[in-house]
């Protein structure tokens, strides 16, 4: 029972996934810096780039529909518009 015991403390001291959890600094030696580097630059881009395309397409749906300001109770409504949604009230007629 006690040579399996120091047997055991051996393999858990030799195996390197299990010395490799111990600190991060051992961790970056084992990955490798360039490994390391991929993996940062990977999260990078999966959390950059659906950040900016969801910037893009509310930008493209912004300028698709442009609205203007009712003059009778200053809420935002489409240029098309022939009564406010808002206030009920008749749009004077654009030219």
């Amino acid at each position: 029972m006690v040579g399996e015991r120091s047997s055991l403390a051996a393999i858990l001291d030799t195996n390197p996934f299990l010395n490799m959890l111990s600190t991060t600094k051992e961790f970056l030696v084992y990955l490798g810096f360039s490994e390391f580097l991929m993996l940062l630059v990977l999260c990078l881009i999966m959390l950059v780039i659906p950040a900016l395309l969801a910037i893009v397409i509310a930008r493209r749906a912004g300028a698709s529909q442009k609205r203007i300001p009712c003059p009778y109770c200053a809420e935002m409504i489409q240029p098309q518009a022939r009564i406010c949604r808002f206030c009920g009230k008749e749009l004077p007629p654009r030219s």
